[in-house]
């Protein structure tokens, strides 16, 4: 959390992120979803910003499961949202990384398979996932 503090703060000044810390290693397109994410709850006190990083980051890990759940048969789409790994890594560390997979999940299903078939606004908007996980 201290982490996305700092990214929000160096958002709020304006200053370039790659430049004003180390902690931050991931692909420019990600760096305003942080600040976003603060300015969007009704609280201001960092528990709530906490709170409310984790539910959305939540939100995001019950997206993967409904896509795993609508493609995969049995156990497994249970097996990855109630996994203590993908609990601790969306709920406590608070890290956006289920986000940038739920994305490319997304793009995979959107582009399907009719690779010779001409673009048309689902591939299109399977490009546009699969574009903003590279960032």
């Amino acid at each position: 959390m201290d982490s996305w503090q700092i990214m929000v703060d160096i958002a709020d000044r304006g200053d370039n992120v790659y430049a004003s810390t180390e902690r931050y290693n991931f692909a420019p397109g990600w760096f305003p979803y942080p600040a976003r994410l603060e300015r969007a709850g009704p609280g201001t006190t960092r528990t709530f910003f906490r709170y409310f990083v984790a539910g959305f980051l939540g939100l995001g890990d019950a997206g993967i499961f409904f896509i795993l759940w609508r493609q995969l048969e049995g156990w497994r789409p249970a097996g990855f949202f109630l996994n203590p790994i993908s609990i601790i890594v969306s709920g406590y560390q608070c890290n956006f990384d289920n986000l940038a997979i739920l994305l490319g999940l997304l793009a995979v299903l959107l582009m399907g398979d009719e690779f010779d078939q001409p673009i048309n606004r689902r591939k299109f908007l399977g490009l546009f996932c699969s574009g903003t996980v590279a960032g």
